[in-house]
């Protein structure tokens, strides 16, 4: 995909034990889902904004985007086969655009 490593906070928990500041270091783009309104997103949605990480917001719901957020444009999808395929194509599409 764009010629990018993926890699999630998942992943890397299993690397060292705690994601958060392992991410910090390894990626440049930060998908952050803001589905259900889950304060640790926004946590490290201005930590990655501090570090000057490029962050690319996706929701289930755009009314679980915060407000002061709002600005960026956010993918939003739906939870089921057909909806995570659209998304992955959004996703690429946004990637290609910041690689090129």
């Amino acid at each position: 995909m764009v010629g990018m490593a993926l890699g999630t906070s998942v992943s890397l928990r299993r690397m060292s034990g705690h994601p958060t500041y392992n991410w910090r270091c390894f990626f440049v783009v930060v998908v952050v889902d803001f589905t259900g309104k889950n304060p640790n997103v926004m946590y490290e949605t201005g930590i990655a904004h501090t570090l000057g990480k490029l962050v690319v917001p996706i929701s289930q719901s755009l009314e679980d985007v915060p407000f002061d957020m709002a600005h960026h444009r956010c993918l939003n999808y739906l939870s089921n086969a057909e909806g995570f395929s659209n998304l992955s194509k959004k996703l690429a599409a946004k990637l290609k655009q910041t690689s090129d």
